[in-house]
Formats: structure tokens, C-alpha cells, sequence
């Protein structure tokens, strides 16, 4: 798996190639994690080179948005290939997670306004070794 990110404010373009699986998801979630803690809360994942993904991979995204969820920031997906989208809409990852078909539809759809007003921002995740 390599990933390359691209900043575009105010997103975070993620580019994914390769297999997302158990080898992978960690790296991935790392990934995630570090832009987060950058203040990086509006991630696009392009899924453009995302040949494989296994429950490994799809639970690394679904945790990712989970995560970004309780920030009140954004994730999304564009650009997924046949057996990808297979995947999540089996999964029904697509109901959930906003898919869009390409990059460009992906940033023309502005991020969300935090719940606690125009300009809050996110809260932070926790550091580590809080509850």
C-alpha cells in the first residue's frame, strides 16, 4: 500500500494504491491518525488505486470514520473501482459513508459546519494515555 496525501483547503486528498488489508490497515490508520493530530480534518480518500480491500482495509475505514464523526470534521471517498464498491455495498458501508464518483464531485461538496457553530472546529482526539 503507498499513500500520498495532497492538501487542498479545506481538504486533505488521500491517495491510496495498492492492497488495503491486514498488512496495510495499520500503516493506513497511522495515516489518518497523523493528519488528525496535523488538525487535517477533512480527509478524501481517492480509491482510484485501491486494487484489493479485505475486512482488515474496510474496518480501517470504518473506524477512521467513526473517529472523524466524533470530531465533527469529514470523510469521504471518491473514485472506487468495481470490486471496492462491491465491497462496501454488500457491507452497506456505502449507506453510511459519503461516495462520490470522482475527485472533483468529492471537493465541489463543502465540508460540514461543526454542530457548535460556524468556525469552532473539531475537538481533538484524545492523547493516548487519557480515557
Amino acid at each position: 500500500m503507498n499513500i500520498t496525501h495532497e492538501l487542498r483547503p479545506p481538504f486533505t486528498i488521500l491517495r491510496l494504491e495498492g492492497s488495503l488489508d491486514l498488512q496495510s490497515a495499520p500503516v493506513f490508520r497511522a495515516t489518518v491518525n497523523s493528519h488528525l493530530q496535523a488538525g487535517r480534518v477533512h480527509l478524501v480518500l481517492d480509491l482510484t488505486g485501491v486494487t484489493f480491500l479485505d475486512s482488515s482495509g474496510l474496518t480501517a475505514i470504518v473506524g477512521a470514520w467513526t473517529t472523524i464523526s466524533r470530531l465533527q470534521s469529514s470523510l469521504r471517498a471518491c473514485n472506487l473501482q468495481s470490486p471496492v464498491r462491491r465491497v462496501f455495498s454488500l457491507t452497506r458501508v456505502d449507506k453510511a459513508l459519503p461516495l462520490y464518483p470522482d475527485l472533483a464531485a468529492a471537493l465541489a461538496d463543502p465540508p460540514p459546519v461543526p454542530a457548535n457553530g460556524p468556525g469552532a472546529g473539531p475537538t481533538p482526539p484524545p492523547s493516548p494515555d487519557q480515557p
